[in-house]
């Protein structure tokens, strides 16, 4: 949910018109004459209109920068096409959209306007940042900054730190955007401007809502945000009542949370921003997932990648590149042109020289030969250097290009890792299920094939005895197909323990053993899947000390001072292409005594290669370890455990996930 907070504050900075005065301005262009005094005119409107009718205030951008060339009102211009990057931006077609704020620069710079220069290098920190450069996002709006400081203009200074803020957010820099936020706010309350506290205030909820995880005080922030935005402001009112859906999702208040998220939807449709609808689409899906509506949880996610995958298609396209490179022809053909200017001066002054001095001609013409081979040797010279110039410039575009969608790519799986951290049972909810317990968790990658789940019945049978239910699944691979599997069977699963006939053991496996292959069936092609998951799923009944289980390839372990039992599975995985109506999945049933100690493990700890020779581990040293640390609290045994693996693993690296869950009856 990060992009879809970071976007509160950009919208606000550049909202500046209402519509009443949107509508006298369009009324008044109407009998002006085209000069500078209708460009201006027409740039309010299209600001004003940039989060209300964006196409329309396209066309009034595009009109102003043809008025303005005519008229060679060069200010008008850079202002006008600074104005229109913005729709650009909004668009996610971030081409036009640097190369209108490298000409605005450019025209800026060479009338000398500091004012709209520092207003064209705020709007490009915003470009790199939402392209994902960060690192070029940060120097951009510190530039803006310091000319807005220069020009004692407090207001400029706060926008700058406004965005900073969102900058060092998503570069995890939360420190410093927190410091900036605050800088942000003093000046604004100050200065006494509405649209900058609700920037400012948005941008302080996000760093509640995202990094301190305090979903409470981030709520009160948005609806302090909300108060103040004007009626008619529906950009700023979208992602308001997004963020604010946002905050009571987390707080589980579903009723609440589908109200605003309905509200931001039926305001972004009058918007068309192609970006808030994609993050809409993903939090209905997580909200739709959360309220156990699993249907309607997948179609919002199958949208949400389709959407996402066209937008990152035209995100880049080489814009960067291709503007850097443009400005590096450009300033070699003025150095070229100047060059050319002084060989032209050098051959009026040998001229005149010729002229004057007849008697020394033989020495003249042969300076002037001199002269001519030194100049081309010079110009040869020249030209190598231009062309290593170039290519330097060309290469660093490139890595520029390389690192922003690398770093796309890791904040991507970054935000999936915390929607798998969420599925996992936290720690009141395991001490809920499990009163006495441990679990060692070591994904290979950010995010992990293997997860853990746990399902409290409060009260089962006449007796109205407390039951826990669990399950250690391990999905096919590691890294991001193992994570959407783990997302698959963790719905699946809830979805199975809710229903009366499917809440035991070996019910849920079989049930779960059907239902997988119909939740990946996509289009007819369901066999091309190859993927699947080892699971084993136990009962414990506290009260009357059993313990009921049914596995598939994952084993079960109980210790007691006899020393270590082997649960023995089925050997038949749950697989995505081949459910057998025909098998069933058995149910041990075991009898338990205080003090005894259940352990569930996937294969990853087994499968560990490393020690002296760099073997694989296997599972018989893992019994022995598990048998020899048995009598040590809990707290210890998990900590020699983890000690173990690490030292075994050493300099190698982990080959697959790791899961180890503890309970002591």
């Amino acid at each position: 949910m990060k992009n879809v907070i970071t976007i509160v504050n950009l919208l606000i900075s550049f909202m500046v018109c209402g519509q009443s005065k949107i509508d006298s301005l369009i009324l008044k262009s109407a009998t002006m004459k085209e000069d500078s005094n209708k460009v201006k005119n027409f740039i309010l409107i299209a600001r004003g209109l940039l989060y209300k009718q964006p196409p329309l205030a396209l066309k009034y951008a595009d009109t102003a920068i043809s008025i303005a060339k005519q008229v060679a009102y060069s200010r008008g211009e850079a202002k006008a096409l600074v104005t229109r990057a913005i729709y650009f931006r909004n668009n996610a077609d971030y081409k036009p959209g640097f190369e209108d704020l490298f000409s605005a620069i450019k025209i800026t710079e060479k009338i000398n306007d500091k004012r709209i220069t520092a207003y064209a290098y705020n709007n490009l920190g915003i470009l790199y940042k939402n392209q994902g450069n960060y690192t070029e996002a940060i120097n951009a709006l510190n530039k803006a900054k310091q000319i807005y400081g220069e020009l004692n203009d407090d207001y400029g200074v706060a926008t700058a730190n406004n965005n900073l803020s969102n900058a060092y957010r998503r570069n995890s820099q939360f420190d410093l955007a927190l410091q900036s936020c605050n800088e942000a706010y003093v000046i604004y309350e100050k200065l006494k401007n509405v649209d900058g506290l609700i920037s400012a205030i948005a941008g302080m909820g996000g760093i509640y809502l995202e990094e301190k995880k305090d979903y409470k005080k981030a709520l009160n922030y948005f609806k302090k945000q909300e108060s103040l935005i004007l009626p008619d402001d529906i950009g700023s009112k979208s992602i308001t009542y997004q963020n604010i859906a946002i905050c009571y999702l987390f707080m589980k208040d579903y009723v609440n949370a589908t109200k605003y998220l309905n509200l931001a939807i039926e305001a972004n449709k009058s918007l068309g921003n192609k970006i808030s609808r994609r993050d809409l689409l993903g939090l209905n899906a997580e909200l739709n997932e959360a309220k156990g509506n699993i249907k309607e949880a997948l179609k919002y996610y199958k949208e949400f990648h389709l959407l996402s995958d066209s937008l990152s298609k035209i995100t880049f396209k080489d814009a960067t590149l291709e503007m850097e490179a443009k400005f590096q022809k450009e300033q070699s053909e003025k150095e070229i042109s100047l060059l050319s200017n002084l060989n032209e001066l050098k051959d009026k002054e040998n001229e005149a020289q010729k002229k004057q001095i007849q008697f020394n001609k033989f020495v003249n013409i042969a300076g002037i030969l001199v002269a001519i081979v030194i100049a081309s040797l010079a110009l040869l010279f020249y030209k190598n250097y231009k062309k290593a110039q170039t290519l330097n410039a060309l290469l660093t575009g490139q890595n520029h290009q390389i690192e922003a969608q690398k770093k796309e790519i890791v904040d991507s799986i970054q935000y999936a890792r915390r929607i798998q951290n969420s599925i996992l049972p936290q720690d009141e909810e395991l001490k809920k299920c499990l009163p006495n317990n441990f679990v060692i968790y070591k994904p290979r990658n950010i995010v992990s094939g293997d997860f853990y789940w746990t399902y409290h019945v409060p009260e089962v049978g006449p007796a109205k005895t407390p039951l826990s239910i669990i399950a250690m699944c391990d999905c096919t691979g590691h890294g991001v197909p193992g994570a959407f599997m783990s997302l698959i069977s963790y719905t699946l699963l809830n979805h199975i323990v809710r229903h009366p006939d499917t809440n035991t053991p070996e019910t849920v496996l079989n049930f779960l053993s059907k239902e997988l292959p119909e939740a990946l069936k996509s289009k007819g092609h369901s066999r091309d899947l190859r993927d699947g998951l080892d699971i084993a799923v136990a009962e414990i009944d506290f009260h009357n000390l059993t313990l009921k289980c049914s596995m598939a390839h994952i084993p079960v372990y109980i210790c007691d001072e006899q020393g270590l039992r082997y649960i023995a599975p089925d050997k038949h995985s749950i697989s995505a292409d081949n459910y057998n109506p025909e098998f069933e999945f058995s149910l041990n049933t075991i009898k338990l005594k205080k003090g005894d100690r259940i352990y569930f493990s996937t294969d990853g700890f087994a499968d560990q290669f490393g020690g002296p020779k760099g073997k694989k581990l296997k599972y018989k040293q893992l019994e022995i370890l598990l048998e020899q640390t048995y009598s040590l609290p809990l707290a210890q045994q998990k900590s020699k455990l983890e000690t173990f693996f690490n030292e075994w693993k050493g300099i190698l690296e982990q080959v697959d996930d790791v899961t180890l869950l503890a309970v002591e009856v």
